[in-house]
């Protein structure tokens, strides 16, 4: 979708027929976490964009869990 003006825009990745897209939205509920991921935000004044990188920090929980069994032997 376009970048909506004087709204908070989340930005996110859709991958709806397994090819990412990125898309916008101004309804954060919106965005599906089993295959959308998001960006980042942008305000949107006139022709100023606020731009604030977010969205998830993927752990990588299995890697960890080993590394740490590892070095309590």
């Amino acid at each position: 979708g376009n970048i909506i003006d004087k709204e908070a825009n989340y930005i996110y990745i859709d991958y709806s027929a397994g090819v990412p897209a990125p898309k916008a939205t101004t309804d954060r509920l919106a965005i599906e976490f089993n295959r959308q991921f998001t960006l980042g935000r942008v305000y949107r004044d006139g022709a100023t964009l606020h731009i604030v990188n977010s969205g998830f920090n993927l752990s990588n929980h299995t890697r960890y869990n080993h590394e740490r069994l590892i070095q309590v032997r």
